[in-house]
C-alpha cells in the first residue's frame, strides 16, 4: 500500500513543482493503494486538501491555470471513483443480500457495526478521540521507539530541521509533513494494532534522509567530514542489524512447530490450544486433522454416540506455554485460560511431552520469544475417536469470519452473495474488469522506480 501511496505522492509533488498542475497519474496509483488497503482513504484526504489549496490559490492568481486544474481535479476524482468501484459494488451486493457491509464501512459509517464485535475483536468503535492521547503514547513509545529508535531519532531531527531551519518550506516537504501527522492522528484515534503503523516507516525514513542530507552538507566544509558521515551510517547499520540479531539467527516457535508437524501422519489428530492465534494455528497445521481444543468435548461425545466406530487414535495437543500466543487479549478471557489449563492437567500425566523453544524476538515487542524458554509444549497421547469424524473437522476451521480454506465451503462465508439482474450483473462485470486492469498495472508498476532512477541518472 505505501509503495503506491508514495508513488502517487512522488508524481503529485513532481507535477506541481514542474507545471503547477494536479497530477492525474497520482490518482491511478492512489486507486491501486485503495484496492490494496482501504486505510489509504486517510492519505487520500490529504491529497484532497492540497488539491483544494491549489485550486484556491489558482483562483486568486491565475484563472487560466485554475480552469485547467479544475478539469484535472474532476478527472482525478473520476479515476478514484472508478478505482473504488470494485469496493463499492462488493459492499452494495453484500448489503443488499445480508444487510451488512465490509468492516471499514461498518466501523466508520456505523452500518450494522455490531456484526464485527465479539471476543477478541475491537473493531466496532470507529473514531474515538478520547483514546487518541493513550494510543499516540503507545505508538511512540512501544512501536516506534522500541522497534527502531534510530529511525525515530533521525526522523524527529529531520522534522525539526524542516520546521525550524527552512525559512521557506518546499511544497513537497509540507505535503509529506501534513501526510505524516494527519494520517498518524486519524489512525491513532481509531486503531491501535501495531501492523497499521508500519505504513509510517517509509515516511519517517524520508524525514531521516532530510536530516542526513543537511548533516552531510555541514560536514563538507571539513576535510574529513565524509569519513565521519560514512562512519555514522556504518554504526547505524551495525546497530540495526544487531537489534534484529534474534530473528536473523533463529527460527520462530511457530516455524519449529510447522517442522515438527512432518512427524504427524494423516491418521493422527491434533488439538490446538485456543490461546494460540488462529492464523498461526492454520499455518502450522493446515494439512493435518486439527481442531481447536475447545471442541474436544463435542468430539468425544460424537465418538461415544450410538453407531460410532471408535479406534485408538494418536493425538497431539499443542499448548501455549505463556498463556497468550499471539492474540494479546487472553488476559481479558480468564474462563478460556482456565479451561485450557484444565485440559493440560488432564494430559500432563499420560503424555509424551516435547518442548518447542522460542526464537529470538525483538526485545520489548509484545509476544516476545526467547531461545532459553519453551514457547509451545506438544503432548502426545491416545484417544478413542471415530476416524469417520475427521472430514467434518474442516467445518470448524475459521479465522474470524472466514472459513478456512475459504473456497472449500464458499456459501458459508459471511460475505457470500449471488448477483442477479441485468444491472447488477453489468456492475459486477465492470467491477471485475477494473479490478483485473488495476492488478495488471500493479505488476507493471514495479519497474517504475528503476525507470525513474535511470532517468535521473541520465539528467545528471
Amino acid at each position: 500500500m505505501m509503495f503506491f501511496v508514495l508513488l502517487a505522492s512522488y508524481f503529485f509533488i513532481k507535477e506541481y513543482n514542474e507545471k503547477k498542475q494536479v497530477s492525474i497519474l497520482s490518482a491511478v496509483f492512489l486507486g491501486i493503494a485503495l484496492l490494496v488497503k482501504i486505510i489509504t482513504g486517510v492519505f487520500l484526504v490529504v491529497f484532497g486538501m492540497f488539491i483544494f489549496w491549489i485550486l484556491f490559490r489558482d483562483y486568486k492568481t491565475d484563472r487560466k491555470l485554475f480552469s485547467l486544474n479544475l478539469k484535472r481535479t474532476i478527472i482525478f476524482g473520476i479515476v478514484i471513483v472508478l478505482s473504488m468501484l470494485p469496493i463499492f459494488s462488493y459492499n452494495y451486493f453484500l448489503y443488499k443480500e445480508k444487510g451488512i457491509v465490509d468492516l471499514p464501512f461498518a466501523q466508520f459509517l456505523r452500518i450494522n457495526a455490531e456484526f464485527y464485535t465479539g471476543p477478541g475483536l475491537a473493531h466496532g468503535e470507529g473514531f474515538v478521540l478520547g483514546k487518541l492521547p493513550m494510543n499516540l503514547y503507545s505508538v511512540l513509545t512501544v512501536y516506534f521507539l522500541k522497534e527502531d529508535p534510530i529511525l525515530l531519532l533521525l526522523a524527529s531531527l529531520g522534522i525539526i530541521f524542516i520546521l525550524k531551519e527552512r525559512k521557506r518550506k518546499q511544497f513537497g516537504e509540507m505535503f509529506l509533513l501534513v501526510t505524516f501527522f494527519f494520517a498518524l492522528l486519524v489512525i491513532a484515534s481509531a486503531i491501535v494494532l501495531q501492523t497499521h503503523y508500519t505504513s509510517f516507516v517509509p515516511l519517517m525514513a524520508l524525514f531521516g534522509a532530510v536530516f542526513i542530507d543537511y548533516f552531510s552538507n555541514k560536514l563538507k566544509n571539513i576535510g574529513w567530514g565524509n569519513y565521519v558521515l560514512y562512519g555514522l551510517i556504518l554504526i547505524i547499520l551495525v546497530l540495526n542489524v544487531y537489534s534484529i540479531r534474534g530473528p536473523l539467527t533463529s527460527r520462530s516457535a511457530v516455524e519449529k512447530v510447522r517442522l515438527f508437524s512432518q512427524q504427524i501422519s494423516p491418521s493422527d489428530l491434533v488439538l490446538v490450544d485456543s490461546r494460540i492465534y488462529r492464523g498461526d494455528a492454520v499455518w502450522m497445521m493446515n494439512d493435518k486433522n486439527y481442531i481447536d481444543a475447545s471442541y474436544l468435548t463435542q468430539l468425544i461425545q460424537i465418538s461415544n454416540s450410538e453407531g460410532a466406530k471408535r479406534q485408538t487414535v494418536k493425538t497431539f495437543f499443542i499448548e501455549c506455554v505463556n498463556d497468550d500466543c499471539g492474540w494479546g487479549t487472553i488476559k481479558d478471557q480468564p474462563e478460556l485460560n482456565q479451561s485450557m489449563e484444565q485440559l493440560i492437567e488432564a494430559f500432563r500425566n499420560i503424555s509424551k511431552i516435547s518442548e518447542i523453544f522460542g526464537g529470538g524476538s525483538i526485545i520489548g515487542v509484545r509476544g516476545i520469544e526467547t531461545s532459553d524458554k519453551p514457547f509451545f509444549r506438544i503432548y502426545e497421547f491416545s484417544l478413542q475417536i471415530d476416524p469417520a469424524i475427521f472430514p467434518s473437522l474442516k467445518k470448524t476451521r475459521n479465522h474470524f469470519f472466514y472459513h478456512i480454506p475459504r473456497d472449500e465451503f464458499p456459501q458459508e462465508s459471511f460475505d457470500y452473495y449471488q448477483v442477479s439482474g441485468f444491472f447488477n450483473n453489468l456492475l459486477n462485470i465492470i467491477s471485475y474488469t477494473i479490478l483485473y486492469f488495476m492488478m495488471l498495472l500493479t505488476v507493471l508498476s514495479t519497474i517504475i522506480p528503476f525507470y525513474l532512477i535511470f532517468q535521473e541518472k541520465n539528467n545528471l
